[in-house]
């Protein structure tokens, strides 16, 4: 099974032309909005668009959380608007990537076959027990069903308006537009 991690600016779900105001590091060096021809110059750069999607570049034998990754750069007219970290599925890498992640970003929901769950919600809704029990049993019926997305947002985004939002989709509003998203 492989482990995906799709990293986007929150700008980019709204106006791309507006990406060339933003800086916004999506993985390493690579920034929201560049031009698909300056990450072409790095030799070790592929087109893998039959592999991928039309269009997409990859990078292989990257290291994230001490794992190895390959990386997919997503573009819109020519610009990159996402990156994807691929991984071999291990509990190990699950463990490794889920701690790296939640030292700068905020889990605010999970998805999976049979349905999300909304961690803004939940925590003003059940008390703390509650509200971990709810988190595991999800995770656990996602894992059973083979499909689990995590949803984070960067932290500082989020502390800046957590206060003034209902739910998750809420925070995709109200959030800093140079606020990056990661889902797995």
């Amino acid at each position: 099974m492989r482990l995906l991690f799709l990293v986007s600016a929150v700008v980019g779900f709204f106006y791309l032309p507006f990406a060339a105001c933003v800086e916004v590091k999506l993985f390493e060096n690579y920034e929201f909005g560049v031009a698909k021809q300056d990450i072409m110059k790095d030799p070790a750069i592929y087109d893998c668009s039959e592999d991928f999607e039309p269009g997409a570049l990859c990078l292989e034998g990257q290291d994230f959380a001490g794992e190895n990754v390959d990386i997919g750069f997503r573009f819109i007219n020519n610009k990159l608007v996402s990156v994807i970290l691929v991984s071999e599925f291990t509990q190990n890498s699950h463990v490794n990537f889920t701690g790296a992640l939640n030292s700068r970003f905020h889990l605010v929901s999970m998805e999976s076959d049979s349905g999300s769950i909304d961690f803004i919600i939940k925590s003003r809704e059940l008390n703390k027990a509650e509200y971990i029990k709810a988190v595991s049993d999800f995770e656990r019926q996602a894992f059973l069903s083979g499909n689990v997305k995590y949803n984070f947002f960067e932290k500082d985004g989020v502390s800046k308006v957590i206060s003034s939002v209902g739910n998750a989709i809420d925070l995709i509003t109200k959030i800093n537009d140079d606020a990056r998203m990661v889902s797995t």
